[in-house]
């Protein structure tokens, strides 16, 4: 995406399954996934959420994830999108 630092590894597709929801599985993968990205030598990693999912906003903002550049629309949903950036590794 133009938001995207060029060097940053980009996280796609994280999700749970409805039913699974708040139960600390997002933040385990969350952590598995940005742990995994620096130990293959990446310094940052980029993620995209839909603004409206605010349970996903809230969860990635308490991990250090920061919003990055302006909301854009999704190409097929037609929904608001932001970019959000980590820094690894994540302590």
């Amino acid at each position: 995406m133009r938001t995207d630092p060029e060097d940053a590894a980009v996280v796609g597709l994280l999700a749970v399954a409805p039913g699974q929801q708040a139960r600390g599985l997002g933040r385990v993968l969350l952590r598995a996934v940005t742990d995994c990205l620096f130990d293959l030598g990446y310094k940052q990693a980029v993620l995209h959420a839909l603004v409206d999912n605010a349970p996903a906003v809230r969860l990635y903002e308490s991990q250090g994830w920061v919003a990055v550049g302006e909301e854009y629309e999704h190409s097929l949903l037609k929904r608001p999108l932001r970019t959000f950036a980590r820094a690894l590794p994540v302590l």
